[in-house]
């Protein structure tokens, strides 16, 4: 949600038919029948043992596997998400993700999380007073469900979640109050058992914020990530990767496009105890363009480079 709510655009608009009806046959596909069971290794008489298995936690960098672990499981830990650099001035901002997530049913995750953000904003044409302050930035919740499992004849799992988010803070720093959410589908698979790994995401985000001048006025923002990300495991606690992040701004609720980027960089998954793990991920914006700028990158949108450090703790 961070990456929704950067802008400071008074904006407005349509929903495209193209996006609502992606939606709507990913949702079908999702919610259909019990497709759970019918790729269950377990059920179909496959030994669990003969289906190769992508290795839990974040070994993809920003993109989610679609491992949801086993009823009980629960864990927590800190996400802390950076974005620098913007076409003018100082920019800096770092939002910081407190977490609690348990594995509720079978294929079903619940988790709740509490936003901070530090901003270190200066000389920005947009932003009218500098700023360097570390402040509460609201809370969210997420519930996924893994739709289907691998098995020999499916390589492929599939997970769908979905995150409301309520938020204090636009992307400058500056007090708003905003509702919004992302609906999440994450798939992945095994490329060489044991060894190289993929996931790709599509995240549908959008939120609708209190004007910060104006407060009796809102704004939606909405955008679309679709992440690709491969990475190979060195050893039983060491993965390391690449993955390319396509976001794309838009005017409204899906509505003109404002602004797309690009951002390729490394990733690195470090499992330092058996019950603890650091995932850290950096991607400069290689591509991009504003709507009407010249410019080969999108730095109104979108910002230089992104980057996440992330903790998580089995309990």
């Amino acid at each position: 949600m961070n990456l929704v709510l950067a802008g400071e655009r008074k904006i407005g608009g349509r929903t495209p038919a193209r996006y609502l009806s992606i939606l709507g046959v990913a949702a079908a596909l999702a919610f259909a029948g019990n497709p759970v069971h019918a790729a269950d290794p377990q059920r179909d008489g496959t030994p669990v043992s003969a289906v190769p298995a992508v290795p839990g936690g974040d070994i993809f960098g920003f993109s989610a596997s679609a491992d949801v672990g086993k009823v009980g499981d629960h864990g927590g830990g800190i996400e802390l998400d950076g974005a620098i650099g913007r076409r003018f001035g100082n920019y800096k901002a770092f939002g910081q993700k407190y977490y609690y997530e348990r594995v509720i049913a079978p294929n079903t995750s619940l988790g709740v999380g509490v936003f901070t953000a530090w901003h270190s904003v200066r000389n920005l044409p947009a932003e009218p007073i500098n700023r360097n302050a570390l402040q509460f930035d609201g809370a969210s919740f997420e519930l996924g469900y893994r739709v289907f499992e691998r098995s020999i004849g499916n390589p492929f799992s599939l997970k769908v979640a979905v995150e409301p988010r309520w938020a204090r803070l636009t992307g400058g720093g500056r007090h708003t109050n905003a509702l919004g959410g992302e609906l999440k589908f994450a798939l992945d698979a095994v490329i060489v058992p044991g060894k190289l790994y993929w996931a790709g995401n599509l995240v549908l985000g959008a939120a609708r914020e209190r004007d910060v001048e104006v407060h009796s006025r809102h704004a939606t923002v909405s955008q679309l990530k679709i992440s690709n990300a491969v990475t190979y495991q060195f050893s039983e606690r060491v993965f390391a990767g690449a993955e390319l992040t396509y976001l794309q701004a838009h005017n409204g609720f899906f509505g003109r496009v404002a602004g797309r980027a690009l951002f390729l960089g490394p990733t690195l998954f470090v499992k330092i105890h058996d019950k603890a793990s650091l995932n850290i991920t950096v991607a400069p914006q290689i591509a991009g363009r504003a709507r009407g700028a010249p410019m080969t990158l999108d730095l109104d949108n979108f910002t230089r480079a992104i980057s996440r450090v992330k903790l998580a703790v089995e309990f």
